[in-house]
Parts: structure tokens; sequence; C-alpha cells
């Protein structure tokens, strides 16, 4: 009887170990599957030491960038296709970023590991860095909206009541700037960081 019991229990625990090594190779193979999808991707990551305007080769009009916004949630495939990506950078976050020159404008489109658009914004750039200079923690956002009324302020569109409280902003010298804000719309944190040129 306790010989049998002895097989049982053996039995028993090579199933749950078969089980959880099959988990586990799934896990693997799906992780696998999401970097191969990126690692096939024809485009080179663009090089730290060169702005944007020295990577791009076409500046596109109003209209064009207008067009480009439109892929959000399109494949960097289907992107790269219809608009050929020349800026190309890897976030310190672990998703991509894309970047569009215009004249006055820029399209900054964010793709996560599996190459899907999850985010599409035009800025247009009529602030240096400086000008938000004269922001500080604590300022309310109808000052930052003042101050740069074309920013991107996702959290105030209609329906859009669950995203983040931040607001995104581009800068004629080649910012990218960050706020956040408390539930009262008050400043809590200011990132900058040379999005455009030397992480876009």
């Amino acid at each position: 009887m306790k010989k049998i019991k002895c097989i049982i229990i053996f039995l028993f625990s090579s199933i749950l170990l078969c089980a959880c090594a099959g988990a586990e190779l799934g896990n693997m193979e799906e992780t696998t599957d999401s970097a191969k999808e990126m690692s096939e991707i024809d485009v080179g990551i663009s090089s730290d030491e060169k702005t944007l305007d020295q990577l791009v080769t076409k500046i596109y009009s109003d209209e064009e960038l207008d067009e480009i916004v439109k892929f959000r949630m399109s494949s960097f495939e289907e992107v790269h296709e219809a608009y050929p990506i020349e800026c190309f950078r890897m976030s310190g976050f672990g998703y991509y970023k894309v970047a569009y020159a215009g004249e006055k404008s820029v399209v900054i489109m964010k793709f996560d590991k599996t190459g899907l658009c999850y985010a599409s914004n035009k800025y247009d750039l009529k602030n240096t860095k400086d000008a938000f200079n004269n922001l500080k923690i604590g300022d309310t956002l109808g000052a930052v909206r003042e101050l740069d009324p074309y920013g991107d302020y996702p959290f105030l569109r209609p329906g859009n009541e669950g995203a983040s409280l931040e607001s995104t902003h581009c800068t004629t010298d080649g910012h990218y700037i960050t706020i956040q804000y408390g539930y009262s719309h008050n400043m809590q944190s200011y990132i900058v960081e040379w999005i455009t040129f030397e992480y876009i």
C-alpha cells in the first residue's frame, strides 16, 4: 500500500513539474515573439550624437503631420511604410519613440515593445525652454496652459478623465518637457529632456 502511495505522489509531482515547465516555456515564447517582432523591423536606432534635423531628409507640411498623427494604434510597420521613419530612439523607460519634423511643428509617436503606436501627438513649436523656467512647483494648470496652449493635455479631453495628470510640451530649441499635476491641478514635478534631439 505504501509503495502505491509513493508511486501516486511521484506521478502527481511529475505532472505539476511538467505543467510549470510548460507555463514557463509559454511565457518565454511570448516574450521572444515580442522581441522578435521589434528586432525584425528594418530601422536602426538613431545615433545619439545626431540631432533631429541631422537625421531627417524630409520636412513635412502641417497637413502631412496631421495625417501622421492619425496613425495612433497602428503598427510600426504600417507607419514606416506610409511615412519612412528616420529618427528612431529607445526610451530609458522601455518604449520606443519616433519623430517627424515640420517647419514649425513636430510629431512624436510612442511605440510599445510589440511595435504598437499607443500615443501620437503633434506639437506646435512656439516657446524655448527658457520660457518654461518661469514656472515653478505649485503653479496652476491654468498658468501652464497660458504659457503653452499648444501642449498636449490628454486628461482634459472629454471622455479621457482617467488619463494620467500630466502634460507634455516641445520647445523650439529641441526640449521635450513633461509636467505632472496633483488632483488639484497644481504642478508637482517638472521633467526636461532633449527628447526631439538626443532622445528622439
